[in-house]
C-alpha cells in the first residue's frame, strides 16, 4: 500500500471509530468541547438576572455569557422555558464510615499518632469519595460540587472539593486538602478510649495542638543540629497539622448546636486558628450575639427539628416549651443569621435526602430570609469559604458547573431537570413512566397574543391512556357529571420517552384545525408547544395538580404564633442593672461585724456601697421596699455539677487537664431554679470516676450568659481530687481494669503524679533559664502544668473523701510535697480527724445529713458539720445535687438542729464559707461595703423552711423576681398555648414531618448508671 493511501485509510479509522464512541455527554462520554446553552433565563450570581440569556462552555469553562453569537462548532440546547444557576455547592459532605476512620485499624496504619481519635493526616482526596449513589442523589438536589469530610473522630483529617460527575476520581477534585476538620466528638461511658466526654475532647485538642507545635520546632532542630540529642519521633498525624496551628491553614469546626459552636469560637480564638464552624441545630437565636462576635463563618445546616407530637390533653400540658420554640423557630434561624452580619452557606448535612434542602430553604425564606441570600448561601457563600473563586458564578473563565431548572429555584412546584458539571450535562430528573403523567394538570396555552388555561385529565381507562380537556376551574372535578359535554375533549395521547403527544380540535387553541400538543414531563411542570397545519403555534406550560387533602386547610403564616422571640423567654432573662438600688426596711444579715439588724442596704454599680439605716437614695436609684422581709448574702453551693454537659473523664486515673469549663451548659433551666432558690455562686467539679480528675470552675449564675461569661473570674483555680470506692472502681464490674484498684493504689497513684510534675517544673525551669537554640525543647504537657500549679499554691486541691485514714493520707502527701489541701469534700468522717484537718490548714465541705448510701459512709453523723466547726475547721454545707441545691438555706437550719451551731454561724455554712473556700471570701458571702451585691430577700428568717426567696440579685442585677415570675410565667403559658395549637394545624398539614428525625450530630452514646449520678457517690 502508498503511503499516501495508508494515511488516507488510517484516517478513515480513526473517524468511523469515533463516531462509534459514546455521546458526548453520557456518562463516562468523551467531552464534547463546544455547547451553547440558548434562549435561557440565567441568574449569574445572586441578584443579577438576565432575562435571555447564551452561555457558551468550551473545553469544560464558561467561555461567555449573555446576548452571545452562538460558535459553529457548539452543540445547541434549546433551553427557552428554563432558568440557569450557578452550579450549587455541599459545602460539608460526611463520608460514610470507612476502615481509615475506624479507631483500631487507624492505630496500627504507620507512624501515626497513638490516640486513634487524632487523624490528623488523613486525606480524603486519596479515597474513593462518595459513592455514585450518593453523587446521583446530590446531583438531583442541583448540587455539582461538594467538600468532602471525614466522618469521625477529633481531628478527622482534611477534606476535598469534589465534582459530582461521573469522571474517574483523580479528575474529579478540584482542591485537595481544603481544610483540617475538627470536633468535639465525645460517645461516653460506652467508649472505653480517651477521651470520652466533652471536655476530654477539648482537652485532647488543646494537648495536641500543643504537640503539632513541639513537634514542628523538634524536627527543625533536629535537622539542623542532630548530635547528641535523641531523634524525634514520625508522627505523620501531628505533621499534618504544622499550618492549621499556625493558622496558614483554615480549620473548620462542627458543633452540633449554637453553643457549642459559641465555645468553639472561643477555642478558635485560644489556639490562633483560622477557618469556620458548621452549626448542626438550628437553634443560632439563642447566642446570635455570641456568633456574631466571634466573627467566624458558619455553615448552616437546614435539619429542621419535627413537630412535637403527644396524645390527649394530659399529655398536651407535658410537651416541652423549649421543643416548641426549637420547633417554631428552626426556620427563622438563616435571617436571623442574615440580618446579624454572619457569612453562612447552606448544607444538606443531616437530612435523609439531599433534594429535600430547597424545601427547607423555602421555609426560611417564607420566615425572612432573602432570596438572594438564600441562593448566595448555595453558590458564592460555600465557594468563597473554600477557596473556589471558579465556582458558584456564571462568567468567563469560571468551570462550567451549571444547575438547570424549570423555574425559581426555590419555588414550590419547580425541578432540576439538569446540572452541567466541568462542561458535562446530567439528567437529573428521573425517566418518566406511564403513571407521571395520570392525574390533573393545570395547562397554561400561549396563543396569537392570548392566554387560554384548561384543566389537562390524564387517566387510565381499560388499559389504554386517555386524555382529557376542560375548562379549567378551581373546584374541577367536583361536580364532574355537572359539565357540559361541548366543553370536553378526549383524545389518545402517546408518549416518547420524556414526551406526551396528543392532538385536539384546533378551537380548544382558538384555530380551525387541528392541533397537535407536545409536553415533555418535568416532574411536577410540563412544558411544550402545540402546532396546527393551518400554521397555528404556540407555547404550554402545565403544573401537577395536587390532589384533594381532605382536613383542616393550613393556616396562614401570620396566623400561626407570631416569632415567640417577641415573648418574654422563659426562664425570663433578667432586666438591665439599674446604676443604684436602696433595699429598705429589710432584716439584714450582713454576716460582718455589723451583724444582724433592720436597715438598708445600698447597692451602686454592682457593688455594696452602704450598709445601715435611714440610708438616702441617689437620684435615680432603684428602691426596692422590703420591709417585712431578711437580707442576706446569696447562698454560694461549694460542690455542684448542675449546669454541667459532662461529668466525668473516667478513661484514666488522672485527666488533670480537662477543664470543666469547657462543660458548662448555659441554657439549662436548673440555672433559673437555683437562682430561684436564692443561689449566686457554684462551683461545678469533675466527678469522682478518677484519683485526680479535672480543673473545676466557679460560676456566678448570670442566667443568659453564655458559658465563658458565666465563669467566676476572680475565684482560685481548684482541682478536683477523689479517694475511696468510685476511683479504685469498686463496683464497676462491667469497666476495664485500670490502675489503681485499691485505696492504697489511689495515694500511690496521686504521688506518682506529683513526682512527675515535679520533675517536669524543674525541666520547664531549667530550659527557660538556658534555652539553646540547638537542643530541643521539653514538651509541654497541659496534664502535668495544673498540677504544678497545685505544687506551687496557684490552683487548690477539692478531694471528694469519707474515710478517715484516706483524709489523713492525703494530709501527709500533700505535707510530703510541700502544698495544703484545699477542701476536703463530702468528708463525712472528717469529726473523727477534725484536729488534723485544721492543723493542716484545709477546709471542709459536707453534707447536713446524708449517710448510709454506701459501705465507706456507714460511720457518718449528723453532727460532722457541727463538730468540725467547733474544732476550728471552716465548714461549708452542699448541694452535689440539683435538688438539694434549692435548699441550701434549709440545710443550712440543720446545723443549728444537730450540733447547737448559731443561726448566723449556721448561714455562713452556705454563704461566707464557702465563699472562703472558693477564694471569694473577700469579695463575696457577706453584706460588706465593698462587696459584690449579690444578695437574696426573703419572705421569712433564712434558715426556716418557711422562707420563701423573693427576690435574687447578681452585681446589682435582679435575675429573679417571684412577683414577676408569676406574672411572666401566665405570658409563658398563653405562648405555649398558641404554639401548641400551631403545632396541631401543622400536623394535620400534608407532608408534616414528625417523628424519625435525628440530630445532624449525633453520634450513637451508651449511657451509664454514673453518668446520671453526677459525681459517683
Amino acid at each position: 500500500m502508498k503511503p499516501a493511501a495508508w494515511i488516507l485509510w488510517l484516517a478513515t479509522t480513526a473517524a468511523a471509530f469515533a463516531q462509534e464512541a459514546p455521546p458526548a455527554d453520557s456518562p463516562g462520554g468523551q467531552l464534547h468541547g463546544v455547547h451553547a446553552l440558548v434562549d435561557a433565563r440565567v441568574v449569574t450570581r445572586p441578584g443579577v438576572v438576565l432575562p435571555r440569556a447564551t452561555v457558551v462552555i468550551r473545553d469544560g469553562v464558561i467561555e461567555a455569557v449573555g446576548a452571545v453569537s452562538v460558535p459553529g462548532d457548539a452543540r445547541v440546547w434549546d433551553l427557552s422555558g428554563r432558568t440557569i444557576y450557578p452550579g450549587l455547592i455541599e459545602p460539608y459532605r460526611l463520608l460514610d464510615p470507612s476502615p481509615e476512620s475506624e479507631g483500631a485499624a487507624a492505630a496500627q496504619a504507620g507512624a501515626r499518632n497513638p490516640n486513634p481519635k487524632v487523624r490528623a493526616a488523613r486525606d480524603v482526596s486519596r479515597e474513593a469519595g462518595l459513592s455514585d449513589d450518593a453523587r446521583k442523589a446530590l446531583r438531583a438536589a442541583g448540587f455539582t460540587a461538594a467538600l468532602c469530610v471525614p466522618e469521625r473522630g477529633i481531628f478527622r483529617g482534611q477534606s476535598a472539593l469534589i465534582a459530582l460527575g461521573e469522571q474517574p476520581l483523580g479528575e474529579r477534585v478540584i482542591r485537595a486538602r481544603v481544610a483540617h476538620h475538627v470536633a468535639p466528638e465525645h460517645r461516653g461511658w460506652g467508649d472505653p478510649g480517651y477521651p470520652n466526654s466533652l471536655m476530654g475532647a477539648y482537652a485532647l485538642i488543646r494537648q495536641t495542638a500543643a504537640d503539632a507545635r513541639h513537634y514542628e520546632i523538634a524536627h527543625a532542630v533536629y535537622e539542623r543540629a542532630p548530635l547528641n540529642q535523641e531523634r524525634p519521633a514520625l508522627d505523620a498525624d501531628l505533621a499534618a497539622l504544622s499550618q492549621a496551628i499556625s493558622g496558614k491553614a483554615p480549620v473548620c469546626l462542627q458543633a452540633k448546636d449554637a453553643q457549642e459552636a459559641v465555645r468553639l469560637g472561643g477555642l478558635v480564638d485560644e489556639l490562633g486558628l483560622s477557618g469556620w464552624l458548621v452549626l448542626g441545630s438550628n437553634d443560632a437565636y439563642r447566642w446570635i450575639d455570641d456568633l456574631q462576635e466571634a466573627g467566624l463563618p458558619v455553615v448552616a445546616t437546614l435539619n429542621y427539628p419535627p413537630i412535637p407530637v403527644w396524645e390527649g390533653e394530659g399529655e398536651a400540658v407535658e410537651v416541652d416549651p423549649e421543643r416548641l420554640r426549637a420547633w417554631h423557630l428552626a426556620a427563622e434561624d438563616p435571617s436571623r443569621l442574615e440580618a446579624a452580619g454572619i457569612r453562612f452557606a447552606f448544607s444538606a448535612a443531616g437530612l435523609q435526602d439531599p433534594g429535600e434542602l430547597r424545601a427547607r430553604v423555602r421555609e426560611a425564606i417564607a420566615r425572612g430570609l432573602s432570596e438572594e441570600g438564600a441562593l448566595a448561601a448555595l453558590t458564592t457563600a460555600p465557594a468563597a469559604l473554600l477557596r473556589a473563586p471558579q465556582l458558584g458564578v456564571i462568567a468567563p473563565g469560571s468551570v462550567a458547573n451549571l444547575t438547570v431548572t424549570n423555574g425559581d429555584l426555590f419555588a414550590e412546584h419547580t425541578d432540576v431537570v439538569s446540572v452541567w458539571i466541568d462542561g458535562r450535562r446530567h439528567e437529573t430528573l428521573p425517566p418518566v413512566q406511564r403513571a407521571d403523567w395520570i392525574g390533573a394538570w393545570e395547562l397554561d396555552v400561549q396563543a396569537v397574543g392570548a392566554s387560554i388555561t384548561w384543566r389537562l385529565e390524564v387517566e387510565e381507562d381499560a388499559g389504554e391512556l386517555v386524555a382529557e380537556l376542560s375548562p379549567w376551574t378551581e373546584e374541577a372535578g367536583e361536580d364532574e357529571d355537572e359539565e357540559d359535554p361541548q366543553d370536553l375533549e378526549r383524545a389518545t395521547p402517546r408518549l416518547t420517552g420524556r414526551e406526551l403527544r396528543v392532538t385536539f380540535p384546533g378551537r380548544m387553541v382558538g384555530g380551525r384545525t387541528p392541533a397537535e400538543f407536545t409536553l415533555t414531563h418535568l416532574g411536577k411542570l410540563a412544558r411544550g408547544s402545540f402546532r396546527a397545519p393551518d400554521g397555528l403555534a404556540g407555547e404550554l406550560n402545565a403544573r401537577r395538580v395536587p390532589p384533594p387533602v381532605e382536613g383542616e386547610a393550613a393556616a396562614p403564616a401570620d396566623e400561626l404564633a407570631v416569632s415567640v422571640l417577641a415573648q418574654p423567654s422563659w426562664p425570663p432573662l433578667p432586666e438591665e442593672a439599674p446604676d443604684a438600688v436602696l433595699v429598705r426596711g429589710a432584716t439584714l444579715w450582713t454576716l460582718g461585724p455589723q451583724g444582724t439588724f433592720t436597715g438598708d442596704l445600698l447597692v451602686k454599680r454592682g457593688r455594696i456601697a452602704a450598709v445601715g439605716s435611714q440610708l438616702a437614695a441617689p437620684e435615680g436609684a432603684l428602691v426596692v421596699d422590703a420591709r417585712g422581709s431578711h437580707l442576706t448574702p446569696g447562698l454560694v453551693d461549694c460542690h455542684s455539677h448542675s449546669f454541667l454537659l459532662g461529668v466525668n473523664e473516667g478513661t484514666r486515673s488522672c485527666t488533670a487537664e480537662v477543664r470543666m469549663q469547657d462543660a458548662i451548659d448555659a441554657e439549662t433551666p436548673r440555672i433559673y431554679e437555683q437562682l430561684a432558690a436564692g443561689v449566686t455562686t457554684a462551683h461545678l467539679l469533675h466527678g469522682s470516676a478518677n484519683a485526680i480528675g479535672g480543673q473545676s470552675v466557679v460560676v456566678r449564675l448570670r442566667w443568659g450568659e453564655n458559658g465563658d461569661d458565666l465563669v467566676d473570674a476572680e475565684a482560685s483555680p481548684t482541682i478536683k481530687f477523689a479517694l475511696g470506692e468510685n476511683p479504685k472502681r469498686s463496683n464497676w464490674a462491667d469497666a476495664p481494669a485500670r490502675f489503681p484498684t485499691t485505696r492504697m493504689g489511689v495515694l500511690e497513684s496521686i504521688r506518682e503524679r506529683f513526682q512527675a510534675a515535679l520533675d517536669y517544673a524543674i525541666e520547664q525551669a531549667t530550659w527557660s533559664q538556658n534555652p539553646d537554640p540547638d537542643r530541643i525543647p521539653p514538651r509541654r504537657d497541659l496534664q502535668l502544668e495544673a498540677l504544678v500549679e497545685v505544687l506551687r499554691g496557684d490552683r487548690k486541691v477539692h478531694c471528694h473523701s469519707y474515710r478517715q485514714d484516706e483524709i489523713l493520707g492525703l494530709i501527709r502527701l500533700a505535707e510530703e510535697f510541700g502544698f495544703t489541701v484545699g477542701t476536703f469534700q463530702h468528708v463525712l468522717e472528717g469529726y473523727k480527724v477534725a484536729d488534723e484537718i485544721a492543723a493542716h490548714g484545709a477546709y471542709a465541705s459536707t453534707f447536713s445529713d446524708w449517710w448510709g448510701y454506701k459501705f465507706e459512709v456507714y460511720d457518718a453523723i449528723a453532727y460532722n458539720g457541727a463538730l468540725m466547726w467547733e474544732r476550728g475547721v471552716l465548714v461549708s454545707f452542699n448541694s452535689d445535687s440539683s435538688e438539694m441545691a434549692r435548699r441550701l438555706n434549709q440545710e443550712a437550719g440543720k446545723a443549728v438542729r444537730y450540733g447547737g451551731v448559731p443561726p448566723a454561724e449556721a448561714l455562713k455554712f452556705v454563704t461566707l464559707n464557702p465563699a472562703i473556700q472558693l477564694g471569694i471570701g473577700d469579695r463575696a458571702g457577706s453584706l460588706e461595703v465593698g462587696k459584690r451585691a449579690d444578695f437574696v430577700l426573703w419572705s421569712a428568717p433564712p434558715l426556716s423552711m418557711r422562707a420563701r426567696c423573693q427576690q435574687t440579685w447578681i452585681g446589682g442585677q435582679r435575675y429573679y423576681d417571684l412577683q414577676r415570675d408569676g406574672e411572666r410565667l401566665s405570658a409563658h403559658l398563653a405562648e405555649r398555648d398558641a404554639l401548641l395549637a400551631a403545632a396541631l394545624r401543622a400536623r394535620s398539614q400534608p407532608g408534616a414531618r414528625v417523628g424519625g428525625w435525628r440530630p445532624t450530630f449525633a453520634p450513637p452514646r451508651e449511657k451509664h448508671e454514673h453518668v446520671e449520678q453526677g459525681c459517683c457517690q
